[in-house]
Formats: structure tokens, C-alpha cells, sequence
């Protein structure tokens, strides 16, 4: 599964935060902006 994280929305540490709690888990993240 793929996730779409846009740092627009969320705060660059945020986005970088999900990024790597979803990588540990499994997903592959593509940031959109």
C-alpha cells in the first residue's frame, strides 16, 4: 500500500514523523508536494 503525505497540510516534522512511523511498518510513502 502506498501513502499520499502532502506537507502542506501537515507540519514538515509531522510528515516526517508519519513518514517513518509508516515506513517501520510496511508502507511505502510518497510525499505529494
Amino acid at each position: 500500500m502506498t501513502i499520499a503525505i502532502g506537507t502542506d497540510h501537515a507540519g514538515y516534522d509531522l510528515a516526517q514523523t508519519i513518514t517513518k512511523l509508516l515506513t517501520e511498518n510496511g508502507y511505502t510513502c510518497v510525499d505529494l508536494v
